[in-house]
């Protein structure tokens, strides 16, 4: 038998959790059609991977790519990193389907709550489709480099369903028309349904969107679409009104693998641990629910010109419009700054994190590069306001200086014991999102070279099997996920002992020139989407078109 390509004399991880071995791994068409001893077999190119691990593609279930998309087949950096398989349309928040009239609301929600770019959006987005099915059939032909799939949106439904009040009391009336909705996007190849109650999801304006009006009978009857069809995945994020109990309560009733976003170490006041024995619970009762989280510390890093998550402060929220002048002039009142300290501590937002200004660092300073690295609280003082001290900072740069915010996961030892418990996901790549502020797109990299490597906390088979196979199963990606023989090839080659992740690169590569912060990887050599190459010996190669839309 001739094959297209082999792998051959590599340690092959096959995404089931079972030892590695070495093998060769034989490639035609989009298909891998044998693994064992193929050192006897012909083919048009075999590829040396002695010394190097083959592994499945990665699988991403956590990406805000819906906009990046239409003007990027690459879907970088995330197709640097390994992936093969990205999800879109999480926290309940998509462009399709969507009005004519609220793209302008949709692209200032994606500003607030994922940090985009609303100049970058405005200059990237052709608005070519509404419906949900109009949007997958862009996508397709975008040909893009790796597989993707996407949720459909719970604002977004609300949005075009409840035009004139998306964030009102929806009535029996405005429910069923969503539900109709939802039904055709799952019927066009939309491949589940996410929400959030998350209080820092605001909309432009410092409002909270849409779906967080939603009582828990709305939510369970868009659900009940995917229980009825028998198909699809449930995302969510968590938030007053709708706790893990509750998700475990939607993945009872549906039947449907439901995630719950996001268990981190240190959320809501290190009730981590909690929130994991309510999601065992859930499952000991027939649940199909999963935990999700995150391998890296979450930070958010911002400006106070764009203060990302303090806009749902109301002292920030109330500013937000005010041009920079006379921002600063607010921002430098004492009565203001100390009604925001205040505001930070009470938390009445209920934020899942908290802001402490002993975890909030000068990440980038022209003014002032030697505090770079210090907290605010070491450079305001003891005693003293650290919001007094930030803004001083920040009015000698017009607002441009960059603060880092540790919100979670800033214990690696808890971080390690979390990703051992069963029912959890590992995802939060985020890719897409916060681009401005974080690159966290690369988690693979650092579950391989961080955690299971450095660490030593996971052999190397639990943490591939973490990031391909276990997410393949869940989610149901069919015939992906591991390397098998009739599987599509979806193949990662990476090197464990020098797979790294690349330092910060701030770039202005997006639409209008909008920024981001992107990382060059180490050691991740080979990369192949159905059967199509797309990075060879360290480098990315474009336009393969080689990805596919992916429906249940």
């Amino acid at each position: 038998m001739a094959y297209d390509t082999i792998f051959s004399g590599g340690m092959v991880v096959d995404g089931t959790g079972a030892p590695p071995f070495r093998g060769d791994v034989g490639v035609r068409g989009d298909r891998i059609v044998a693994v064992g001893d193929l050192s006897a077999a012909s083919a048009r190119e075999r590829i040396d991977c002695t010394g190097l691990a083959v592994s499945p593609g990665f699988i991403d279930v956590h990406t805000h790519y819906d906009p990046q998309v239409l003007w990027d087949a690459e879907l970088t950096p995330t197709s640097w990193y390994g992936v093969t398989t990205v999800m879109f349309g999480n926290c309940g928040l998509t462009l399709a389907p969507m009005r004519p009239q609220a793209r302008g609301a949709c692209m200032e929600t994606l500003g607030t709550v994922e940090a985009m770019s609303v100049d970058a959006l405005k200059a990237g987005i052709k608005w070519d489709f509404e419906s949900f099915g109009e949007y997958l059939e862009v996508v397709k032909q975008r040909r893009t480099s790796l597989n993707v799939a996407s949720f459909v949106g719970h604002t977004a439904l609300r949005m075009y369903e409840m035009p004139d009040n998306p964030g009102g009391v929806a009535g029996p009336d405005d429910v069923a028309r969503m539900q109709r909705q939802l039904e055709s996007a799952m019927t066009a190849g939309a491949w589940g349904f996410s929400t959030s109650r998350s209080p820092s999801h605001v909309d432009g304006n410092g409002r909270p969107v849409p779906s967080r009006a939603a009582v828990y009978e709305e939510v369970a009857a868009l659900c009940d679409v995917l229980g009825s069809a028998g198909a699809g995945v449930i995302q969510g994020v968590g938030g007053p009104g709708l706790v893990v109990k509750d998700y475990g309560r939607l993945a009872l009733r549906t039947k449907r693998p439901t995630t719950w976003t996001s268990l981190h170490q240190g959320v809501d006041g290190n009730r981590q641990w909690d929130y994991v024995r309510d999601t065992m619970e859930a499952r000991s009762e027939g649940a199909n629910l999963w935990a999700q989280m995150a391998c890296a510390a979450i930070t958010s890093h911002f400006t106070l010109e764009r203060p990302y998550f303090f806009h749902s402060v109301p002292g920030f929220a109330a500013l937000s419009k005010l041009p920079i002048p006379e921002r600063i002039v607010a921002m430098q009142d004492a009565t203001w700054q100390a009604e925001v300290e205040a505001a930070f501590n009470a938390n009445k937002e209920r934020r899942s994190f908290q802001i402490r200004f002993d975890r909030i660092y000068v990440d980038e300073s022209a003014a002032h590069p030697e505090l770079v690295g210090k907290s605010i609280a070491e450079i305001a003082g003891p005693g003293k306001s650290g919001m007094s001290a930030m803004v001083e900072l920040a009015r000698q740069e017009e607002l441009q200086t960059r603060f880092k915010l540790i919100m979670f996961n800033f214990d690696e030892d808890e971080v390690a014991k979390l990703l051992r418990q069963d029912p959890v996901l590992l995802g939060l790549g985020d890719g897409g999102a916060h681009v401005s502020q974080f690159c966290q797109a690369d988690f693979p990299i650092r579950m391989l070279g961080h955690f299971v490597r450095d660490r030593g906390d996971f052999p190397l088979e639990f943490g591939v099997w973490r990031l391909t196979g276990h997410l393949a199963r869940v989610f149901g990606f069919k015939e992906r996920g591991e390397i098998k023989p009739t599987y599509y090839a979806d193949l990662c080659v990476f090197n464990p002992a020098t797979i790294a992740e690349g330092r910060n690169q701030r770039v202005y590569d997006l639409p209008a020139g909008a920024d981001r912060i992107v990382k060059e990887p180490t050691g991740i050599e080979h990369v192949m989407v159905n059967g199509t190459i797309i990075r060879r010996s360290g480098k990315n190669i474009t336009g393969t078109g080689s990805g596919r839309v992916l429906r249940p």
